[in-house]
């Protein structure tokens, strides 16, 4: 394990095995034909833009209250979340946001894409929103590779602090 996944001294009484904390856990290889990094997309649209590009099933109505909290506080951001793409989920979600006082238009909703759809589609995004309270994995390592930086929340569970190990 590692001091992010297991603290010293927070956790040791949930194994039966004692516990090694190494430098890092987390092994990561970019995607080959990854495309570049692409330029801050706040310079071009002048605004900021969110996301949450994991897999929707990951987020929680905690997830929307912190996001709706960023989001009251910048009134010209706007969220981009992935696999929302169904009419049912997507009206779930806008009303969600409403009755936190986000206009639900500021919500770019999408479905399911290709894998190099879902890469390309960091050049939309400044910062990434960890899903909580079972953080990102793969999707945050794709992210961080693509320079996308993510705002995650360190939660007492070791899949809720993936994001932080990260």
């Amino acid at each position: 394990t590692d001091r992010f996944a297991d603290p010293e001294g927070a956790r040791e009484h949930l194994y039966t095995e004692r516990l090694i904390r190494l430098p890092i856990r987390q092994c990561f290889e970019p995607p080959p034909g990854a495309p570049d990094v692409s330029p801050l997309p706040a310079l071009r649209e002048g605004r900021v833009t969110f996301g949450s590009l994991n897999a929707f099933r990951k987020t929680t109505p905690t997830c929307w209250d912190m996001w709706a909290k960023v989001l009251n506080l910048l009134p010209e951001a706007r969220l981009i979340v992935m696999e929302a793409g169904s009419p049912r989920v997507q009206q779930s979600l806008k009303a969600a946001f409403a009755e936190r006082g986000v206009d639900p238009g500021r919500l770019d909703l999408r479905g399911k894409v290709s894998f190099q759809e879902f890469l390309a589609l960091h050049a939309e995004v400044d910062i990434a929103f960890d899903p909580y309270p079972y953080g990102g994995g793969t999707t945050t390592c794709l992210g961080l590779w693509m320079g996308v930086p993510v705002v995650t929340l360190e939660g007492a569970t070791v899949v809720s602090r993936s994001g932080a190990r990260l």
